[in-house]
């Protein structure tokens, strides 16, 4: 009868090592965390002078940019300005710019700017020319704009009445390049 007890005991050990035992594990989905963009997008600015007649010494054009931020953070910009010409004609000491703040682009367009606020200008023949600073951070001239937001600038190139003769026929062309950063933690 001992030995009967001692074999149904091991028995009762041996079943209860060998039950299968349930287990369960669960991975959460995403966390929500979704890291923000800095977008700058402008439109393209033509200045509409009819080849057939072209610029005559004394003209003034005026041409709007839209600037947007296509992103979802804010963000701050600066503008850097660049200009080249086809020839040696030194039409570039010719030309001054000037970019306003504060005029409609029908305004600008139609050459209406005296509501409008300088924000640069200057002789196209100096080299590179800057409205803010590209540097990391805020810097003066710097623009913001909020996430979805816009702004029309109106560029306005002025040819001198001044002009000599060499520029005659003379072409040159005007580059804006926008350097965008977040204005989030970045003082």
């Amino acid at each position: 009868a001992t030995l009967s007890i001692i074999g149904l005991a091991a028995l009762g050990v041996t079943s209860l090592t060998t039950n299968a035992l349930f287990t369960n594990t669960d991975t959460t989905g995403q966390s929500g965390f979704v890291a923000g963009t800095v977008v700058i997008d402008s439109t393209p600015t033509d200045f509409a002078i009819d080849e057939s007649v072209g610029a005559a010494p004394g003209d003034t054009f005026y041409a709007p940019v839209v600037v947007r931020n296509d992103g979802t953070l804010q963000l701050r910009y600066s503008i850097e300005l660049g200009a080249s010409e086809d020839s040696d004609d030194a039409v570039l000491d010719e030309l001054t710019y000037s970019v306003l703040e504060g005029v409609t682009a029908a305004n600008c367009a139609a050459g209406n700017v005296s509501a409008g606020v300088e924000l640069g200008s200057g002789v196209l023949g100096n080299g590179q020319h800057w409205i803010g600073d590209a540097t990391p951070g805020e810097n003066d001239g710097d623009r913001e704009l909020d996430s979805g937001a816009s702004e029309t600038l109106c560029v306005g190139l002025e040819f001198s009445k001044d002009a000599g003769d060499d520029v005659q026929g003379a072409r040159a062309g005007l580059s804006f390049t926008f350097h965008a950063e977040q204005t989030a933690n970045n003082p």
